[in-house]
C-alpha cells in the first residue's frame, strides 16, 4: 500500500508541475502576439462528469497559424481545458467553425505553443489549490502509515 501512495504522490506532484504551469502560461498570455489562424476542426468528445450523473463534453479545435514562415498546429482553447455542458459546447462549436480565421497568442520564445483565448480564469486557481491540498494530503497519509 506504501508504495501505491508513493506512485500517487509522484503522479500529484507532475500535476501540480503542471497546474503551475498552466496558470504561468495563461497569466502571460495576454502579452504574446496576436497571429492569424484557421481552425481545422472542429469536434467535441464525451467524458463522464465525475461528480455527478451528467455528461461534459472537452472540446477539440485544432488550428493552423504561422510563425516566420513555419506553419504549426495546435488545439490549445485556454490553459484549464476544462469541460463543458451541451449548452455551451453548442455555442463554442458555432463559434469557432471549420475554416473560421481567427486570431491565436503565440508564444515568442516557443511558437508551437499558442492559444486561442488568453488569461487566467477562476479556474485555474481552482484546479491548483485543489492540486496541491490533494497533494499535501497523500504526503500526510504516506507520513501517517
Amino acid at each position: 500500500m506504501k508504495i501505491f501512495l508513493i506512485v500517487f504522490i509522484i503522479l500529484m506532484v507532475a500535476g501540480c508541475v503542471k497546474s503551475l504551469l498552466n496558470l504561468r502560461n495563461s497569466s502571460i498570455s495576454r502579452k504574446w502576439p496576436g497571429y492569424s489562424a484557421t481552425i481545422i476542426e472542429s469536434s467535441y468528445r464525451k467524458v463522464e462528469q465525475v461528480d455527478g450523473p451528467g455528461v461534459a463534453y472537452r472540446l477539440i479545435i485544432r488550428y493552423q497559424y504561422m510563425v516566420d514562415g513555419v506553419q504549426y498546429e495546435n488545439s490549445n482553447y485556454d490553459f484549464c481545458n476544462q469541460s463543458v455542458d451541451k449548452n455551451r459546447r453548442e455555442q463554442l462549436l458555432a463559434e469557432y467553425p471549420v475554416d473560421k480565421a481567427i486570431t491565436v497568442r503565440v508564444n515568442p520564445e516557443n511558437p508551437a505553443i499558442a492559444v486561442i483565448v488568453a488569461g487566467v480564469t477562476y479556474w485555474h486557481y481552482i484546479w491548483t489549490i485543489l492540486s496541491f491540498i490533494f497533494l499535501f494530503m497523500l504526503i500526510k497519509a504516506l507520513r501517517n502509515w
